[in-house]
């Protein structure tokens, strides 16, 4: 069997195919592989507009973190002798009784000889790109370019976040990310040995999982069943019970995972779980703290205030001494590329604190599955203290003040130190294939329907027209105007004018239009000045609206009937309609870095996937390993074994091998060293 992704009739003819041997594929009888999600597919982008607006008032009154406590019998009474010392020492002045949750860490300390884990986020959008990476993380031994030696497979995969596009649910979440995993790692750890049926045999690994912003859509509900209960996933072993986890590595590492929610909220409940945590923590302890999205790269609102509480609440105690642990590293997901920025340790003790602090490092690797984002328009640096990024950037909205000098800001700024995956380079290349828009398969239905539109407006203005001012009506105009299409506008001007005062109602769908356009267009842009988004706005809309005018123009003047010439401009619209579209992603993208995730988004790129797969040593040393995947595979085959053919045994694959393209991984930049105390190594 062969799995064929692409578009039109092959598409259809490969999923027919797959549709006859669902039962033989994995004995799932309703699955079947998925392609990359059609982002500016209309219908997708109505269900998605209207399912966000629903979550973010939804989840705004009713928080499912708030539910996720679940005691064990004799916590109260620990959390009352811990109270007790609390208040005796003087730790906690804002403690609130609540019990200690300190019970559901997952204990991996006894690792002494040393743990591989991984971290992947944004998995789970097309079949091609997840199944690839989930391939590279379930193999025993992984094989890197760039490396003498394979890396094992690790002990625990680190999800951060977003693991299904475009919407939760639990045909989503196994036909998207539960089935390919599966596939990847099966049951049982043999060679060349069927897998076992989910739940029995040996797990190989662990798996936890923080909620990124799709997966809260449908108020976790989803999530907290595929990842909160207890269930195999494949191999692994989904081992926590709350959407934030805390983990316990060897050598006093620990590995936490916050959810922010939608609107970048740590809930109540959380912050007493991560505080308690670190004011257990041993002294000379380490953070590896997981976010589901860069805040610290967001110069505004919620997010940077999130991160912020991390970096100073939990990391100080209440009367502001530092605690005895350090945060050297962050993972975040979200943004669809590999990336690192690092801050230099301080050789200043102004303040009692630097002296043998270790370099800290932000990475972000969102390459887990999801369409691949560019690097080229990232800040050269960022400081968590200032209102403005290097670039322009601006803050508008943050409560807290700057720090009175600037070597406080200084003492807390980042700069850009990986090469960046894709390179900016690459990424200003790719960022030109917006411009083929219009002839992107998966953006068709975008350009039929914006084409049927454009047929909708104009009827409807030339059926107001011939009711109100009479005569041969706004078509009848321009097929009989004597003249170029320049000459024409100022007598259409005033003919619209009178149109218009005569029968308002016929200006309210272009209105609309143009108000839907100008909010998405203002709304997916938080960088720049409010003016100048509404005057490029204004500009772009008005040339989008006489490149309309001028496809009418003509084809109303060629020696066609009406309906004809209609039909034809339902075609010259959508296309001109999806050019357009792309030549503006592209344009302001390049001028002002504005619309980095649409000009990638109406592309679908399902390369350049990354992921992490990180190891720490006996002596405590912290090694991570950013793997790329520069091309995924689009074309697949079922690998099977003398044993998956034996008689009376099911027809399960092990796995799935590609048919032409190699899987090859690679490494992105030296392995990341973070020693255990002090400097570099």
């Amino acid at each position: 069997m062969e799995y064929h992704q692409s578009f039109g009739s092959k598409k259809a003819a490969s999923r027919r195919r797959l549709r006859r041997r669902t039962d033989i594929i994995h004995g799932e009888e309703e699955f079947q592989p998925r392609d990359m999600v059609p982002w500016f597919h209309p219908v997708e982008m109505a269900r998605t507009a209207v399912r966000v607006l629903l979550a973010n008032v939804v989840t705004t009154y009713s928080d499912s973190r708030l539910a996720m406590t679940g005691e064990p019998a004799g916590a109260h009474s620990v959390e009352r002798a811990f109270r007790e010392l609390a208040a005796a020492e003087g730790w906690w002045s804002d403690y609130d009784g609540r019990p200690d949750p300190t019970h559901d860490v997952i204990d991996f300390s006894d690792e002494k000889e040393g743990i591989w884990f991984d971290y992947v986020a944004d998995t789970g959008e097309g079949f091609d790109s997840t199944y690839s990476v989930a391939n590279l993380l379930g193999r025993r031994q992984l094989d890197v370019s760039g490396l003498d030696e394979p890396l094992p497979r690790g002990r625990l995969l680190v999800l951060g976040g977003d693991m299904v596009y475009p919407w939760p649910s639990r045909d989503e979440y196994r036909d998207r990310f539960q089935v390919p995993f599966r596939w990847a790692l099966p049951g049982r750890d043999s060679e060349g040995g069927r897998s076992e049926p989910e739940g029995k045999g040996r797990a190989l690994a662990a798996m936890v999982a923080i909620p990124g912003n799709h997966d809260w859509y449908d108020g976790l509900n989803a999530f907290l069943g595929v990842f909160c209960d207890g269930r195999r996933i494949g191999g692994w072993d989904t081992v926590q019970r709350r959407s934030y986890f805390a983990v316990r590595l060897p050598h006093d590492w620990m590995l936490w995972g916050t959810d922010s929610h939608l609107n970048h909220r740590t809930d109540h409940n959380q912050r007493a779980y991560f505080r308690s945590l670190s004011m257990r923590a041993e002294e000379g302890s380490k953070v590896i703290l997981c976010t589901p999205t860069p805040s610290w790269l967001e110069p505004w609102g919620e997010a940077r205030r999130n991160i912020r509480y991390f970096e100073e609440e939990i990391a100080r105690w209440p009367d502001g001494h530092a605690k005895p642990h350090e945060l050297p590293v962050v993972l975040s997901g979200d943004l669809h590329f590999y990336a690192r920025y690092e801050k230099e340790p301080r050789e200043d003790d102004s303040e009692g604190r630097g002296i043998g602090e270790s370099v800290r490092h932000r990475i972000i690797c969102g390459g887990g599955g999801a369409y691949t984002r560019g690097t080229h328009d990232l800040p050269l640096s960022v400081s968590l203290w200032e209102r403005t990024m290097t670039g322009g950037t601006r803050n508008s909205k943050d409560r807290r003040p700057d720090p009175p000098d600037a070597a406080n800001r200084d003492r807390n700024r980042y700069t850009f130190a990986g090469p960046g995956y894709p390179d900016p380079t690459l990424s200003r290349s790719l960022a030109r294939g917006a411009l083929r828009f219009p002839i992107l398969g998966h953006n068709l239905p975008y350009c039929l329907a914006f084409g049927l539109h454009l047929l909708a407006i104009t009827g409807i203005v030339h059926w107001a027209s011939l009711l109100a001012l009479g005569g041969g009506g706004y078509l009848g105009l321009i097929r009989d105007f004597n003249g170029g299409v320049f000459a024409s506008l100022r007598p259409l001007g005033a003919y619209l004018r009178e149109l218009v005062f005569l029968a308002p109602a016929a200006a309210i769908l272009p209105a609309l239009t143009m108000i839907t356009f100008m909010a998405f267009f203002l709304g997916s842009n938080p960088r720049g000045r409010r003016w100048t988004k509404w005057l490029v706005g204004v500009v772009w809309m008005a040339i989008a609206a006489f490149a309309f005018y001028a496809g009418l123009f003509y084809l109303l003047r060629l020696d066609l009937h009406l309906l004809l010439a209609l039909l034809l401009y339902v075609l010259v619209g959508g296309f001109l309609a999806g050019a357009l579209t792309g030549v503006g992603l592209w344009l302001v993208n390049r001028l002002w870095g504005w619309n980095s995730n649409e000009v990638f988004s109406c592309q679908s790129i399902p390369d350049f996937k990354s992921f992490l797969r990180c190891h720490i040593d006996e002596e405590g040393v912290l090694r991570i390993y950013p793997i790329g995947i520069e091309r995924v595979p689009r074309r697949w085959r079922r690998r099977w074994t003398s044993t998956d053919r034996s008689p009376g045994s099911p027809e399960m694959p092990t796995d799935m091998e590609p048919v032409e393209d190699s899987l090859v991984a690679h490494l992105l930049e030296p392995p990341i060293v973070v020693p255990p105390t002090g400097r570099r190594l």
